[in-house]
């Protein structure tokens, strides 16, 4: 089992990727804000993650389980601290000029109805338009999968590569 460093914290998270559900806890440094990890420079090319459970979305739910294991940050699509853990928004809710849209996003077997913060001033379309992002953040997200009925996530925010989902207007 893999012992933290004195400067080392673990924080619960769950990864998506194409085909499966990934749940543990991160290894990163104490300092590091793990809500928005991805977006930032410093982002690892793979993820550290200890007890952890992977459930695979293409194959009714199969289960297996790692103490440790290195999680490469290209294959995920999705990422979240888990929840019932405190997140920190990455916006202030006064700023002047910013709306929240709803959007159903399609994540391949994912379902994530959610908002996403997006100029007053233009439509959904346009904004995506000019995204130029790796990651995008949707709030108040619910998240489903269309192969585990019984599977509802709900997280206050949720990081997405906007090229690997759909974004749809109800």
């Amino acid at each position: 089992m893999y012992e933290l460093k004195e400067n080392e914290k673990t924080t619960p998270v769950v990864v998506y990727a194409e085909n499966m559900l990934v749940y543990g806890k991160i290894v990163t440094k104490e300092i590091v804000r793990v809500s928005i990890l991805l977006r930032t420079d410093s982002a690892p090319n793979y993820l550290h993650l200890v007890n952890t459970q992977i459930i695979q979305t293409d194959s009714k739910g199969k289960r297996m389980s790692f103490d440790e294991i290195f999680f490469p940050t290209k294959l995920a699509i999705g990422f979240h601290v888990a929840p019932n853990e405190e997140v920190n928004l990455d916006y202030d809710a006064k700023e002047v000029n910013r709306r929240m849209a709803p959007v159903r996003a399609i994540m391949n077997s994912f379902l994530i109805d959610g908002k996403l913060r997006i100029s007053s001033q233009t439509e959904m379309s346009a904004s995506l338009e000019v995204l130029r992002t790796a990651w995008l953040s949707l709030y108040d997200a619910t998240i489903t999968n269309t192969y585990l009925p019984a599977m509802k996530i709900e997280t206050p925010m949720l990081l997405v590569r906007p090229e690997k989902i759909a974004f749809g207007l109800s």
